[in-house]
């Protein structure tokens, strides 16, 4: 059986959307979530976070701003 290292290790080699999906799948499990309950969950957000733009309770940005904002985030994130 491998330690903790050698899995650590093992999962930061893996590909970024490989990681990501490992990384989803290790938070539901701390969050005791199984997918349904997950996408539940996303699908409450998403309707609340429309209703508080339509509301005018906050602005949103553009798409481009988003991707802006997360490409700065990566750089700073390494």
């Amino acid at each position: 059986m491998m330690d903790y290292a050698e899995i650590e290790q093992q999962a930061l080699q893996l590909p970024v959307l490989q990681q990501a999906s490992l990384l989803r799948k290790l938070s539901l499990n701390l969050n005791g979530l199984n997918d349904t309950e997950y996408d539940r969950l996303c699908l409450e957000e998403a309707v609340r976070r429309a209703q508080e733009i339509e509301e005018g309770k906050v602005v949103g940005i553009s798409g481009e701003q988003v991707f802006e904002k997360l490409r700065q985030n990566l750089k700073n994130f390494k």
